[in-house]
């Protein structure tokens, strides 16, 4: 008795075809790109990080209204090195494409009267006097002045309008740009550190991340959809949020970072 192969009929090679395909596709999306999380993970991070008040007197309370920025975001550093400049020139221009808001860096020191978003580099000793001197409570400056960096960011009617930012002199390369990513990302109204999705940088175990993450950029795009306003109730932004994130997860699965850009 002969050995007679096996042979597919034509419907068959045409499944096999596609399940390559779909293979690939896959393949391709999945290569070199973060892992994006659970949209329900998401989507209570984004409650923390957004509502929560994770330092000081009022830690851990809820906030009852969302704060965001409205207009122009204009950042400057004060005596930056050269490298510096560019770091925080492309973290604006990623800024900008995810919240749909003019965000620009201005690379002189000369323009600071110009600048709402304030980078200060300064000796560790000089924080203290240098905050209590902006009407902080002596204890909290004491807190702060022992952080890696800070920010604070000022709201008026839960609209964000202004932000001073510290970074202590002679910090590595690499902990200076999480210092950056960090505190200008935080200012724009996503306050508090969470680990329930990582690698963040709203999270304290996180130290040496030195980019934007995937699933943050996620965080900010939410944030800054145009439903939800300066202002709005808790409960109000997290209806929107519940019905946004799991279709920006969809869309960033498929189509990558460029489905999170508004402009």
């Amino acid at each position: 008795m002969k050995f007679q192969p096996f042979r597919k009929s034509w419907w068959q090679w045409v499944a096999i075809g596609a399940l390559c395909v779909v293979l690939v596709i896959l393949g391709f999306h999945m290569t070199g790109r973060e892992p994006v999380a659970d949209a329900d993970l998401l989507i209570e991070k984004f409650r923390i990080t957004t509502f929560s008040v994770d330092f000081g007197a009022r830690k851990y309370r809820l906030a009852s209204k969302v704060k965001k920025w409205n207009g122009e975001i204009r950042i400057t550093l004060i005596d930056p090195e050269p490298w510096q400049n560019l770091f925080v020139s492309q973290l604006a221009v990623e800024l900008s494409k995810l919240t749909k808001l003019k965000v620009i860096y201005l690379p002189e020191s000369g323009e600071i009267k110009r600048a709402n978003v304030t980078v200060r580099f300064m000796d560790r000793g000089d924080i203290k006097e240098y905050l209590v001197s902006r009407n902080k409570p002596e204890a909290i400056a004491e807190q702060i002045s022992k952080l890696i960096c800070s920010g604070t960011a000022s709201n008026r009617l839960s609209e964000i309008f202004k932000a001073d930012i510290i970074v202590p002199d002679g910090l590595e390369s690499s902990t200076a740009k999480r210092c950056f990513i960090e505190e200008i990302t935080q200012s724009l109204g996503l306050y508090a550190d969470s680990e329930l999705v990582v690698p963040s940088i709203f999270s304290n175990l996180q130290l040496g991340l030195d980019y934007l993450p995937l699933n943050d950029k996620i965080l900010i795009r939410t944030l800054y959809d145009p439903r939800i306003k300066p202002g709005m109730s808790r409960e109000a932004t997290m209806e929107i949020a519940r019905e946004l994130i799991p279709k920006l997860v969809q869309d960033v699965r498929w189509r990558g970072v460029e489905a999170l850009y508004q402009r």
